[in-house]
């Protein structure tokens, strides 16, 4: 764990890796020169697992990151994040899954996504298919950072972390592993929750982290692909996918065109079956267009909804979550604005029981 002003969650999230089920490690924990009280905070909990190390000046998580690989003991490294929080089964799970997978350098896990309040907001779940992983490189993340047990002598080898990245670290470090010939595997328990919140550094830094993840995905596009994307191209395809009510149409719909035009001429050691490539295209770009289509309900501009809609469903075929936004526009516009709210209520009603209309435990 890195830590820089852990502030109020610092304390359930060391907790939380204390309870954990399997019981051998240590937990090497970063101070990166904290100006507020977290180094009281870490040093409250009396437990003979916990190595704190502090760093003299601050340095950044990277950095930081580098430093803890350096320091570990394991053959193991796991990571979390001082605002985040892991279940008690967490480490257990993914070392027995080491145990039996012997060629995999990095293992991560489904996490529950929450608020500033903890309330779980969503469910997010990473691919555990080889040949899903793969296509993932093109456009995001395959792995959770907070949720990862890693091979640290692999990690190592590969040079650890690349200190150029601020915030984008994991992306690079994955990509860096998968271009390598390494293998990443994820498991579908939901073992971490991460917290998404206003003033978390992810969004606070939305701008830097978009170029950073666009730089690993020209590489990854000019390892992978003979019609790889130029650093614009890259920015406008992690728009596509992070944020897509930003974009003009036009931008819309050239990133869309790039982003499947590396597909199509994956190099042969990439190769993925054509039918789950038509099939995580059309996954994914549902998600963009409905986003898109959402911000155009909140602007009130119905035929851009109905247009949107019509055009996903011309390239795509049917998904019902779109073809609900593309009936509702015909409905009276009282009606239609209240589709962001029905969505967020949908997403909610669609968590896990044990995760849904309360807190994380």
């Amino acid at each position: 764990m890195t830590v820089y002003n852990g502030g109020t969650y610092l304390k359930s999230s060391i907790s939380s890796v204390l309870r954990q089920t399997f019981d051998d490690f240590e937990f090497l924990i970063i101070d990166d020169a904290s100006t507020d009280d977290s180094l009281e905070t870490m040093k409250s909990f009396q437990d003979e697992r916990i190595v704190i190390h502090r760093n003299e000046q601050n340095c950044g998580q990277t950095k930081s990151l580098n430093i803890g690989l350096g320091l570990a003991k394991g053959k193991y490294v796991a990571r979390i994040d001082a605002d985040d929080g892991s279940y008690p089964e967490w480490l257990e799970v993914l070392f027995r899954f080491m145990q039996f997978h012997p060629e995999c350098a990095v293992v991560g896990a489904s996490v529950a996504v929450m608020d500033a309040t903890g309330r779980t907001k969503r469910i997010l779940r990473k691919p555990t298919a080889p040949a899903e992983i793969q296509f993932y490189f093109l456009y995001d993340t395959p792995v959770v950072h907070g949720s990862v047990l890693m091979r640290r002598d692999i990690i190592l080898k590969c040079g650890g972390y690349d200190e150029a990245f601020r915030f984008a670290q994991d992306y690079e470090l994955w990509s860096a592993l998968m271009r390598e010939g390494e293998c990443i595997l994820n498991v579908s328990d939901v073992l971490t929750v991460i917290r998404h919140y206003q003033d978390s550094m992810c969004l606070t830094n939305m701008d830097r982290l978009v170029v950073e993840s666009a730089t690993t995905l020209k590489s990854n596009s000019d390892a992978m692909s003979d019609s790889p994307l130029s650093l614009d191209e890259a920015i406008h395809v992690r728009h596509l996918f992070m944020f897509p009510e930003s974009m003009t149409s036009e931008d819309f719909i050239k990133a869309e065109s790039r982003f499947k035009e590396q597909y199509r001429r994956l190099k042969p050691r990439y190769a993925i079956d054509s039918r789950l490539l038509q099939k995580q295209i059309k996954k994914v770009m549902a998600k963009a267009y409905t986003k898109l289509a959402i911000a155009e309900v909140r602007r009130g501009c119905t035929h851009k909804v109905r247009e949107l809609t019509a055009l996903y469903h011309t390239h795509y075929g049917y998904h019902p979550m779109v073809r609900c936004l593309h009936m509702l526009s015909y409905t009276h516009k009282s009606l239609l604005t209240r589709i962001p709210v029905v969505y967020e209520a949908w997403r909610e009603w669609t968590l896990p029981r044990v995760f849904r209309g309360g807190n994380v435990r």
